[in-house]
C-alpha cells in the first residue's frame, strides 16, 4: 500500500471525476466514532490527514495495523462516503491533508471489497 499526501485542493482537482471514496472510522471506548486520520509528518504531533481510498480492501489493509496500537479503540469500520462528506470531515476536524491510499498492484476490481471485476 502507498499513501499519497495531497492538499484538499489537489485532491479535489486530481479526483474530481470520483464521487465516492472509502474512509475508515474508529470507535472509542465511550462509544463515539471518529475518522481514521494520520500525521502528515513524523515531526508533527497533530493528526492532520484524513485517509481515503477508491478501494475498500486497500483502506482496510492500512487501518488494521493501527488497531493493535490503539487499545482505546473498541471497534472500527470502513465506510463508503460521498465527496461532500469528505469535505465535511476535513472541516469538522480541522484537517489539512488527504492521504490517498492506493496499491502498487492496482487491479480493475469494482472497489466494493468483494473482489469482483
Amino acid at each position: 500500500m502507498q499513501c499519497e499526501l495531497l492538499s484538499l485542493e489537489e485532491f479535489r482537482k486530481n479526483y474530481e471525476s470520483h464521487r465516492t471514496f472509502y474512509v475508515g472510522f474508529l470507535q472509542a471506548q465511550n462509544g463515539s466514532w471518529f475518522p481514521f486520520c494520520i500525521s502528515s509528518s513524523p515531526k508533527k504531533s497533530k493528526l492532520d490527514t484524513l485517509c481515503v481510498s477508491p478501494q475498500y480492501a486497500w483502506l482496510d489493509e492500512i487501518l488494521k495495523p493501527y488497531l493493535a496500537q490503539l487499545p482505546s479503540v473498541k471497534n472500527h469500520l470502513v465506510h463508503l462516503v460521498y465527496r461532500e462528506e469528505i469535505d465535511n470531515l476535513v472541516s469538522m476536524y480541522g484537517l489539512e491533508h488527504i492521504g490517498y491510499v492506493t496499491s502498487e498492484n492496482q487491479t480493475s476490481s469494482c472497489g466494493c471489497g468483494c473482489g469482483c471485476h
